[in-house]
């Protein structure tokens, strides 16, 4: 039997195909990227660190802050899984209680960037005109320095210290989501379902919640995952040159700081902190990557 294609009126007003026969092969591309290795390995690991950091007071053997001074820097043991540091802290629940600071910096400057570039982003899209013209000029004052030296010079101006530093991170991270979210903007909003929810009276803000932003979060969502590892690496980056975590602290970045002028000597004091950063990157990076999958309608071709 034949095949009947029924049209539909697109969300521009012009005639399209019924979607019906879309749905077979968008689920079997749901099905490919979530069966993948990458996949699993990525999800498991990162409910993985999200338990730790969650319940890692609970998981923790010793105290990250408890002294033993007759077992200072004690090589790994049944006892002291990573060693213990040069006050005899086991450097296994240190960096157990590393996960709990550097998980929640990444989901605080996350979340922080998203809500001002967000807002600055939606509000120079639709507006236009001279506000945005001066709030991408803001931005491209931002994207002039690097990541990094521009986090360092503001981390230092506020004072060292983990609320100073995620300020710093959220305050270079937000123009990307800016320009990115101006973007969606410009192409949805002047689209035959806006312009009818505004002949209908509906609110400029309405119009920019319910129509515009929602019709445009795939690519901000995946901006979002795929800038985690790098919000982690930046944060353990200034922790690790004295601009985030104060000393004494179980931040991963200060721990891998602490040990490194000894390294040759008491190597496991930088070398498990900084292959749990990067064993963490991995696997954030890993999500993002699993998300873009998900969210690109042409990632069926690549599988």
């Amino acid at each position: 039997m034949q095949q009947v294609t029924v049209p539909r009126i697109g969300e521009s007003g012009e005639v399209a195909e019924a979607a019906a026969p879309l749905a077979p092969a968008r689920r079997r591309r749901l099905l490919g990227v979530a069966r993948r290795p990458s996949t699993i390995i990525a999800v498991l690991g990162v409910l993985l660190l999200v338990v730790l950091a969650v319940a890692g007071s609970w998981l923790e053997p010793h105290s990250p802050y408890a002294l033993d001074l007759s077992n200072q820097n004690s090589p790994p043991t049944l006892l002291h899984p990573f060693g213990t540091d040069d006050l005899g802290r086991d450097l296994f629940s240190q960096v157990l209680a590393g996960a709990r600071y550097s998980l929640t910096a990444v989901v605080v400057v996350l979340s922080l960037a998203l809500v001002v570039g967000l807002t600055l982003g939606a509000l120079a899209g639709y507006v236009g005109g001279v506000l945005d013209e001066i709030l991408m000029r803001v931005t491209d004052i931002f994207f002039a320095f690097p990541t990094i030296i521009l986090a360092m010079a503001i981390a230092a101006s506020l004072g060292t210290g983990l609320t100073s530093c995620i300020v710093a991170i959220a305050a270079v991270w937000w123009p990307s989501y800016a320009r990115l979210v101006r973007g969606q903007v410009l192409a949805i909003k002047n689209n035959t379902y806006v312009d009818a929810a505004r002949s209908l009276g509906a609110s400029h803000l309405r119009i920019i919640a319910a129509h515009i932003l929602r019709n445009g979060t795939a690519p901000v969502l995946v901006q979002l995952t795929l800038d985690m590892g790098g919000v982690l690496v930046t944060y353990a980056g200034l922790s690790f040159l004295g601009l985030g975590a104060p000393i004494g602290t179980p931040e991963w970045g200060a721990l891998t700081a602490a040990g490194q002028s000894s390294l040759l000597n008491t190597w496991w004091l930088s070398i498990f902190p900084g292959t749990a950063i990067f064993v963490t990157a991995l696997l954030l990076n890993m999500l993002g990557d699993t998300v873009q999958d998900l969210l690109d309608p042409g990632a069926a071709a690549r599988l």
